[in-house]
């Protein structure tokens, strides 16, 4: 989400303390304006992770 907001808008999402898992560290900031932003990555996330389970695996080879 981060590399995408950087994308539309030049710069990096404001960090602030918050929880992250049990401890307190600086995380992003987003607000309702991003919304749109949020739910086309948590989409394309939805995509591959759904590829991935019918079978859509890339093999990788040595």
């Amino acid at each position: 989400m981060s590399n995408r907001y950087f994308k539309v808008h030049g710069r990096r999402p404001e960090k602030i303390p918050g929880p992250a898992g049990s401890r307190i560290d600086k995380v992003a900031v987003y607000t309702e304006d991003d919304r749109p932003l949020l739910e086309q990555v948590y989409a394309e996330l939805v995509d591959v992770i759904s590829s991935f389970e019918d079978g859509g695996q890339t093999a990788i080879s040595a």
